[in-house]
């Protein structure tokens, strides 16, 4: 009995052994590679290149306030006026991983929350590597030959530009190799209990994938498993033209075809939670085909030469991750040995594979990316490159093939003589080919190293197709290419990132707010979602999946049925009337309604005392008075005002700056009040004025771009509605190239005295709620609530539920009567919640099946090996 313990013992020793050795040689890849990160400066690089600071790490810290302070946000008051947040699949909320990586991070400090990014990143590099060694393995490929594999994946160009900079890819992309390590295995499988086991598997690691967040990978992952599901079926059943034959062949194909859409439903009922929400959002976004908004396409070059150098060159030849790609030339060499190894067979599958994927990646008019184009009906494959992470998957497997066909001498001579000649024939016109591209300085300087480890590996490829020494020969091939990669891996990472991380944004206060701020301001960030590091509201954002009639609220004119996730300050303020004439609260009272939509973006309207209720029909009864449209004055503030003279206009003051003169006015009191800038002028041919404001805090923010008239030798004025400012400082600004064909005249300033900005105190914000004291109404009043008007919002007015009206085309808005009232708003969303139910429900579903098909098993001596 000792005797047969002993064997199994030692089995598991070297398999701990060699799991450990496999994730040491991982880690330590992956440190020297992303070292780039501990160099110093660290903090600004940290925050990653655009997308990273601009759009993941801010909503990741919205996620990590709002679960320490005890609430789970399915809101996002801070960016683009108000949008879900939950249901935004890339804020990644449902994906387990980032939110234990969340409830760990220390509270309220962006620094913490982008480290821990990173650490989770790395976590999931790792764990790609791991499940790329698992699969290699499971074909018996040798420890070096699955760890270069494993490099191949982690390593390739696509992953190092997606891993730094699109936070939520990597959390997506790292399972590919889980699921096909797990759908081989239950395709493998005879008996029903370990078929049924590995198929849970399968679907609990495709959920985990589709959770993380990013609904075009999942797509790929789909056609990833599918397709592979039928190469292994064609290329590994004996097939034969008898009719028994035949049929047990079509019940293999059912049984397997019934295998996988099972895996497929049950993958989306276990991912609900995120995918039922989505759906809801998509359907109000425009980046849905229905909509008719324009989505701009980015094509590809298909140039042959240019499309050779993506793939022999390791960056590729284009900054962005467009074209195929390989993971060096010794890679490729190994790739083409693949084809010698004796499991060809399983090797012919992953080089089908990455055709697949690689034709997914180049788009139309190649087949498979043209027929996903034309029934896309989400949109979500106008960025076809990205399925390029998924390409790199079966190539990964294929260099893991090749590692130990190109280490093993065919058994015969003029086999052996002929591979390697093939070889060193194909690797030095590529190496060729690379020296003179090195030249071009795609991404980085030039290196030689890059082109002389390739050299020897090819020299190694070459020696060991004639020498019989298949160990040796796996481990000196393996070790040349890792090197290569890693090589090229460690040039790249930093000279993407640090072309690219340009925008040094301000941080001085960080980690000083806790909860959201309770102010009734809402600037134009710079840089929009940065103001999310600070808990602050922007009218402005950047969201691939905004809600589509709030954006059309906000762009600038013209830009309404353009699809364009990326909304600038600049939009709002410059371009648009309605940033500093509406946009800049979230709330206001109005005594006035008027029926329909907004005026338009160019037209001004007195703000603080009407409201446009866009579904409420006119002659509604409200208690508040109604205005028809064409009885409303053409002004940014009400009749009743308080005049702030800025004195005559002396042009003789104006200096030149560049291309401009500029204008300084007077300083004064604006007090947060209401107001617009009126300036008076003379003029024979339009010019145009940009002016700012610098407010009492230093900030300067931009005004609505504006432009004279002829005026026929009367005076007529600009008015120019104007942010909430405390004191106020403004410039004006004009070409020098005007002359004197225009002659300022005077300026002034008026606040409005009708704004009831007073009478609104906001007790408390949150991700999802939000709770107003109104105070001393002296008669009843439109309380709108300028943040997207969106299903699963509710309210209440002194604890009774109150109807919401919708408002200014996209927003909120509720009737309130005079007095002194207390008003709450509070986002539910009953998609989330039956996401939810279905979620948890078919995950313990699974892991009840799993529990008794492993039970099973083990009862009738078939329980699940490896």
């Amino acid at each position: 009995m000792e005797s047969q313990r002993r064997p199994a013992r030692c089995g598991r020793l070297r398999m701990l052994f060699g799991i450990l050795f496999a994730l040491s040689c991982l880690v330590c890849a992956s440190l020297y590679v992303y070292s780039y990160y501990w160099e110093q400066p660290r903090w600004d690089k940290a925050f990653g290149p655009l997308d990273e600071r601009f759009y993941f790490a801010p909503q990741a810290f919205l996620l990590d306030v709002s679960l320490r302070n005890g609430e789970f946000p399915l809101w996002n008051p801070l960016s683009y006026c108000g949008m879900p947040f939950a249901a935004d699949p890339q804020a990644s909320a449902c994906y387990p991983p980032h939110l234990v990586r969340s409830l760990l991070t220390p509270a309220y400090d962006p620094w913490a929350t982008t480290a821990s990014l990173h650490i989770l990143r790395l976590l999931h590099l790792l764990w790609a590597g791991l499940g790329v060694i698992c699969l290699a393995r499971l074909y018996k490929l040798s420890l070096p030959a699955a760890l270069v594999g494993a490099l191949a994946f982690m390593f390739n160009a696509f992953n190092i530009i997606y891993f730094t900079e699109f936070y939520v890819y990597p959390l997506v992309i790292v399972w590919a190799p889980w699921v096909l390590w797990a759908a081989k295995r239950a395709f493998d499988e005879t008996e029903t209990a370990p078929r049924i086991v590995y198929a849970v598997f399968t679907t609990i690691f495709f959920a985990y994938s589709t959770l993380a967040g990013f609904p075009q990978l999942s797509l790929y992952l789909g056609l990833l498993l599918g397709f592979f599901g039928i190469f292994d079926f064609l290329l590994n059943r004996k097939w034969g033209f008898r009719l028994s034959s035949l049929a047990r062949n079509c019940r293999a194909g059912a049984g397997r075809a019934l295998l996988l859409g099972a895996i497929a439903v049950l993958t989306i009922l276990a991912s609900s939670v995120l995918l039922l929400p989505a759906m809801e959002l998509g359907g109000t976004s425009a980046r849905v085909a229905a909509s008719g908004v324009e989505v701009a396409e980015v094509t590809q070059e298909f140039d042959p030469l240019h499309m050779l150098k993506c793939v022999l060159f390791f960056p590729g030849n284009t900054w962005m991750p467009l074209g195929p790609r390989g993971a060096g030339i010794g890679a490729l060499l190994v790739a083409l040995a693949a084809f010698t190894h004796k499991k060809r067979r399983n090797a012919l599958i992953y080089f089908l594979l990455y055709l697949v994927l690689t034709d997914c990646t180049l788009g139309p008019p190649f087949p498979i990316g043209a027929l996903l184009h034309r029934y896309d009906i989400l949109n979500i494959t106008v960025s076809p490159w990205r399925a390029g992470s998924f390409a790199s998957m079966p190539f990964a497997m294929l260099v893991a093939f090749g590692v130990d066909a190109a280490g093993r001498a065919p058994a015969r001579y003029w086999a052996r003589a002929a591979r390697a000649l093939l070889l060193a024939a194909f690797g030095a016109a590529m190496l060729y080919m690379l020296r003179a591209w090195l030249r071009e300085d795609v991404l980085q300087q030039t290196w030689l190293y890059v082109w002389h480890i390739p050299l020897a590996a090819l020299i190694a490829v070459c020696v060991f197709s004639l020498l019989p020494l298949p160990r040796l020969g796996r481990w000196t091939v393996g070790l040349l290419i890792a090197a290569e990669i890693i090589a090229w891996s460690a040039q790249m990472l930093p000279a993407y990132v640090s072309k690219r991380v340009s925008n040094k944004m301000p941080t001085a206060s960080f980690g000083e707010y806790q909860t959201l701020s309770v102010s009734n301001r809402r600037g134009a960030v710079v840089r929009p979602n940065w103001n999310m590091f600070s808990l602050d509201y922007s009218m402005a954002g950047y969201n691939p999946l905004y809600v589509g009639e709030t954006r059309k609220v906000l762009c600038r004119i013209g830009y309404e049925n353009f699809y364009r996730g990326h909304l600038k300050g600049e939009d709002v303020t410059v371009e648009n009337q309605r940033g500093n004439l509406l946009m800049k609260r979230s709330f206001w009272l109005a005594r006035q309604w008027a029926a329909g939509e907004l005026p338009p973006k160019e037209d001004i309207y007195p703000a603080s005392t009407t409201v446009f209720l866009t579904d409420t029909p006119s002659g509604a009864p409200l208690p508040v008075p109604e205005i028809p449209h064409e009885a409303l004055p053409r002004h940014a503030v009400s009749d009743t005002v308080e005049e702030v003279d800025l004195g005559l206009l002396d042009m003789s003051k104006a200096v030149a700056r560049g291309r401009n003169y500029e204008l300084r006015l007077p300083a004064f009191d604006q007090d947060f009040a209401h107001s617009a800038l009126y300036i008076g002028y003379h003029g024979t041919v339009p010019v145009e004025f940009t002016p700012l404001c610098r407010d009492e805090l230093g900030f300067t923010r931009p005004l609505r771009r504006s432009r004279t008239v002829n005026t026929a030798g009367k005076e007529r004025f600009l008015e120019i509605p104007l942010p909430d400012c405390g004191k106020n400082t403004i410039t004006l600004a004009w070409s020098r190239t005007a002359g004197s064909s225009f002659q300022l005249t005077r300026a002034y300033v008026a606040k409005d005295l009708e704004d009831e900005d007073d009478r609104i105190v906001i007790e408390s914000r949150s991700a999802n709620t939000a709770l107003v004291t109104l105070h001393d109404l002296s008669g009843p009043r439109i309380l709108t609530f300028l943040d997207s008007w969106y299903p699963g919002w509710t309210a209440y007015i002194d604890g009774k539920e109150a109807e919401i009206l919708k408002a200014n085309d996209a927003f909120k808005a509720v009737v309130v009567p005079a007095g002194t009232h207390s008003v709450f708003f509070g986002y539910y969303s009953e998609t989330t919640r039956t996401g939810f139910m279905l979620t948890v429900g078919t995950f313990t579903l699974l892991l009840i099946v799993l529990a008794v098909a492993m039970f099973w098993g083990r009862s009738q001596g078939t329980g699940v090996r490896g």
